[in-house]
């Protein structure tokens, strides 16, 4: 072979195999494997006391070998071994079957066959020689260079990661408990149809129990994804959702990421939840999506915080009252459900941006803001709502996208449901400014306090209801500032039918362009009964009347009700009908 070294290189590493002469009673051949990853060698030497005559048929012959375990990747051989530990006993509690162990007194590495410590010599020198333990062995070639196939590979399977070690301990696949779309060959370049590869991430991850992360300045299109229970998806890249939407079982996570439609071109919704519990979507950004963000039907559980979201519905074809598409959340027949701190939904096309529907018991938003949509920010609408709060919201600009000259429906909050006690539904601590239509319409019994209504009537647009509040049977209003309505402050307004049980107390109305509150029954079928308007603060409006509470066309308003305690400044005149009692009230001029 001559005193040249032999090499050969594969993609990866190259291996040498040379002879020198060292002084003394005999010839010692030197034989070294030379490993390059990364430009960085990395050199094993072997050292033979056999004839020279034997050792260069040794060489010769081992050469062709050689060249298959050349091609192996052998980055790691120093992680042969977990390490180091006191005994074997030790070692053996510290591994499992098939995993190899040194120990430092005596230096040796053994295998865990089934629990059994076996002594492993020929990879003990192997693992010296590269610096894990002090050489003291001298190794077999054949044997290393089996240890060194096998090693490469372990490393190059599907579990790869964990027969390389850390510094710090334990395998590399320690610390990456997670599965990227991109180790399923995603492309993520948002063109690319990424369903399959994404999918798959899922599932793997999902079986392992770990996290499904997208990482950052990364998209992944995809026609609909499925999230098996429990799983969690997280980062901070983007799906964009070409068709249907991403589906979450039992007990999944959803944080941090972007979804978005293709800018409205998938006719898809963002994320849909149904039939399931224990959800979180947390911190997710909603964007260009046709449908509506986050669907729940059937749902159990959720909890849904710090969403932001970006034109969603369709500008041109805004969707009306009852259906599901451009909403930031739609929920019906779902409890349990808290939507909270979310910082920004904008641009929404849908009848609210945030929709209770039918059968939703339990639900509270809180502590969320809405600006600029075509309709409303806040609506409960259908049958048997149970204890739903919408507190410490804010919402401006309800109208803005409305360029269709009406303002029906533009409301800050709208209640139609068939709620018969108040304590059913609670709208307590909004900022509503520059609505449409009304601040707040209530068309059932529900609380509604400390609530702050400003301008109604914003962009002129033409509506029949532009009140700073309306409201129906069962309301208890209390301790709400309402500035600037367009027309009447508080109204009430009965055709047809009894309104009982209302309590009108402790709120400031300034500035109405119209009367400051206004009950009106019209009809002989029509009437109002136990109700209370009492301790109000009315100041600067420009209607007839401070308080209007009258019967027209018939309708007749009796003794069960009263007026108590009320502050009317500037120009005040009332219209109480006769029936009605009256007490403590104070009528300024």
């Amino acid at each position: 072979m001559g005193s040249e070294p032999h090499q050969r290189r594969s993609h990866a590493h190259a291996v040498r195999w040379s002879r020198h002469r060292h002084s003394g009673e005999h010839d010692l051949m030197t034989q070294t494997v030379s490993v390059v990853i990364d430009n960085v060698p990395i050199e094993v030497a072997f050292y033979d006391t056999n004839t020279r005559e034997a050792q260069l048929k040794a060489i010769q012959a081992e050469e062709s070998a050689e060249t298959a375990v050349a091609a192996k990747d052998v980055a790691l051989l120093a992680a042969i071994g977990l390490g180091p530990f006191a005994d074997t006993t030790a070692g053996l509690a510290a591994t499992t079957n098939g995993q190899y162990f040194y120990t430092v007194s005596p230096a040796n590495l053994y295998l865990n066959n089934a629990g059994t410590a076996v002594l492993q010599d020929e990879l003990a020198t192997l693992a010296r020689s590269l610096g894990v333990m002090a050489p003291t062995i001298v190794p077999d070639n054949a044997t290393i260079k089996q240890a060194i196939e096998t090693l490469g590979e372990n490393v190059e399977s599907d579990d790869g990661a964990g027969f390389v070690g850390l510094k710090q301990g334990g395998k590399v696949q320690h610390g990456i408990p997670y599965v990227t779309p991109m180790m399923k060959n995603a492309a993520g370049d948002g063109t690319w149809n990424d369903t399959a590869a994404a999918q798959d991430a899922i599932y793997e991850a999902s079986a392992r129990g770990w996290e499904v992360v997208l990482p950052k300045g990364y998209s992944f299109s995809n026609t609909g994804l499925i999230l098996p229970d429990n799983t969690i998806i997280k980062g901070e890249g983007r799906l964009i959702n070409t068709a249907n939407r991403l589906t979450l079982g039992n007990g999944c996570l959803v944080e941090g990421i972007k979804i978005g439609g293709n800018d409205k071109a998938g006719l898809s919704d963002g994320i849909r939840i149904h039939d399931v519990a224990d959800c979180v979507v947390r911190g997710v950004e909603l964007d260009g999506i046709a449908y509506s963000g986050i669907t729940l039907s059937n749902a159990n559980g959720v909890l849904i915080e710090g969403l932001t979201a970006r034109n969603i519905g369709d500008p041109d074809a805004p969707f009306w009252f009852a259906t599901s598409s451009g909403m930031v959340v739609y929920a019906q027949n779902s409890s349990g459900v808290t939507i909270q701190r979310c910082p920004k939904a904008e641009q929404i096309y849908g009848s609210a941006a945030y929709f209770i529907g039918t059968g939703c018991t339990d639900f509270v938003i809180t502590d969320s803001e809405v600006t600029d949509t075509f309709y409303r920010a806040f609506q409960v609408f259908g049958t048997g709502h149970r204890r739903i709060v919408i507190s410490r919201n804010r919402g401006y600009r309800m109208g803005e996208l409305n360029d269709s000259g009406s303002g029906i429906g533009c409301n800050g909050i709208y209640v139609a449901s068939d709620s018969t006690d108040p304590s059913n539904i609670d709208i307590e601590s909004n900022i509503l400014e520059n609505l449409a239509e009304n601040g707040i319409e209530v068309l059932c019994a529900a609380r509604i306090r400390a609530n702050k209504i400003k301008t109604t009537g914003y962009r002129a647009l033409s509506t029949p209801s532009n009140e700073g509040m309306f409201i129906e049977s069962g309301s208890i209003v209390e301790d709400n500032v309402i500035t600037s309505a367009a027309f009447i402050g508080i109204r009430s307004y009965v055709d047809g039918y009894t309104a009982s049980s209302m309590v009108v107390r402790n709120n400031t109305v300034i500035a109405a362009v119209g009367d400051a509150i206004n009950f009106q029954a019209n009809g002989s079928g029509s009437t109002y009964v136990n109700s209370r308007v009492s301790g109000n603060q009315l100041v600067s409006y420009g209607g007839a009347y401070a308080i209007a509470i009258s019967g027209t066309s018939g309708a007749a308003i009796g003794s069960s009700n009263a007026v108590n305690d009320n502050v009317a400044v500037n120009g005040a005149a009332v219209a109480i009908a006769a029936d009605v009692r009256k007490s403590g009230n104070s009528w300024q001029w």
